[in-house]
């Protein structure tokens, strides 16, 4: 018997959900001109390289100006360095829009819902290098109070890619932190 349950999933449930997940197919893909690294991060190599990252957007990265600029600093410095970078912006007190900051910077169409200022959003960005260019594959999802948070593709390697699934996890938090929900 399962040790556990998230959200009415098995652990055996959320195993078999993975095996079977597959990544689908980005909204859009941008050559990518994206500006020299202005951050430096020293790493062991005993203990592996940067390949992914997750931001959760919180209130103090969309109160100032000075503050959005930094966020969309270190997506680019994640970005130049290869690394995927997932995002998701459910910040109801705040309008501004983070994914439409870095968004103007990459060159991606403002035409996604998810560039509107005040929307709620996952994104991700994956750099990759098709025929010696540089692109950023880009998948957005919107978030709605009330609505289940989406699964998100994030790329650990290559074209090894493993679901986010932002709903479990906060079910999940939910839950330790008897959180009612």
């Amino acid at each position: 018997s399962p040790r556990s349950t998230v959200a009415g999933h098995s652990e055996i449930d959320i195993a078999t959900n993975y095996s079977t997940w597959s990544t689908p197919t980005p909204e859009f893909t941008v050559a990518a001109d994206i500006p020299a690294l202005s951050e430096v991060q020293i790493l062991k190599t005993d203990e592996g390289t940067l390949v992914a990252a997750i931001e959760i957007v919180s209130p103090r990265n969309k109160d100032r100006p000075a503050a959005l600029e930094a966020f969309v600093g270190k997506c680019l410095d994640y970005l130049s360095q290869g690394v995927c970078v997932v995002v998701i912006d459910v910040v109801t007190t705040l309008r501004a829009n983070l994914h439409a900051q870095l968004a103007k910077v990459l060159g991606i169409p403002a035409t996604s819902p998810a560039t509107v200022e005040g929307t709620l959003y996952a994104v991700t960005y994956r750099p990759t290098t098709r025929d010696d260019r540089p692109e950023i594959d880009v998948w957005t999802a919107p978030c709605q109070v009330g609505n289940l948070l989406p699964t998100m593709p994030l790329r650990l390697t290559g074209d090894t890619f493993v679901p986010v699934e932002f709903e479990l996890s906060y079910a999940e938090a939910c839950r330790r932190l008897k959180v009612p929900r």
